[in-house]
């Protein structure tokens, strides 16, 4: 665990324990972790030249910094981050291939009957996430998977 920790401390002497003793100290971490270049906006798509990495001491950072291994190129701001901020994980998602309210290439597949249609998504979803779509000439929902960028399968 980082920062203030409690250690125990044992000394040997021919093998066997002669003294023990707990001991506190501070264990101080540093990590290359990504900092904001200029203030990025909500729902702003993030890409290399909106942030740098920079070794800062990550101690006492409550969360998960955005570190250089979670660097992606399909991520988005769920918030406002401030110039010279450091990233952290909740402050980013991936960026859905179907967004709630948008229109979307319906497939519906019965058996050996493939249908295809548009419809309109009611949430956000990635590949392989089952969402609601409603199908605007029938009135009805449909639960179906998110199979690519604006396309959703649903099997009846």
């Amino acid at each position: 665990r980082k920062g203030h920790t409690a250690f125990e401390l044992r000394v040997i002497n021919n093998g066997k324990t002669v003294n023990r003793t707990k001991v506190t100290g501070i264990l101080r971490t540093f990590e290359n972790v990504a900092v904001a270049k200029t203030t990025i906006d909500r729902g702003t798509r993030l890409n290399r030249t909106d942030f740098h990495l920079e070794k800062k001491e990550t101690t006492y950072i409550p969360g998960d910094p955005m570190r250089a291994q979670h660097v992606v190129e399909a991520i988005e701001s769920r918030v406002r981050i401030p110039k010279g901020k450091i990233i952290m994980q909740n402050m980013v998602a991936d960026i859905p291939s179907v967004r709630k309210g948008e229109t979307i290439q319906l497939e519906i597949k019965a058996g050996s009957v493939f249908l295809q249609t548009e419809a309109l998504s009611q949430q956000d979803g990635a590949v392989d996430d089952i969402i609601r779509v409603w199908l605007q000439d029938t009135r009805k929902t449909l639960k179906g998977i998110v199979v690519g960028k604006g396309k959703v399968l649903v099997e009846l």
